[in-house]
């Protein structure tokens, strides 16, 4: 799927992750060590190089206090979710 301003689901992903990770205020090591992870694994979240597997996406979410509809950019309400 593209998005609007010509990103990837893949792209649009890696970005609200990394901002997530950035607006944490949680280094790369207290990140990595809550969820079970090298830094290097977390790292590569942020530079984009590569996504969490579902448990460690679940994970991120949990560590970040995110929800996971959000790094995914769905939107949900009472009537379904949609991709924004």
């Amino acid at each position: 799927m593209q998005y609007k301003n010509g990103a990837s689901d893949n792209e649009a992903i890696k970005k609200k992750i990394r901002v997530a990770i950035e607006k944490s205020g949680l280094t790369k090591k207290e990140i990595s060590a809550k969820m079970g992870v090298s830094p290097s694994t977390v790292a590569q979240y942020v530079s984009g190089k590569s996504l969490p597997d579902l448990k460690n996406f679940v994970k991120l979410c949990e560590v970040l206090h995110v929800r996971s509809a959000d790094l995914l950019g769905l939107s949900v309400s009472d009537k379904g979710a949609t991709v924004s």
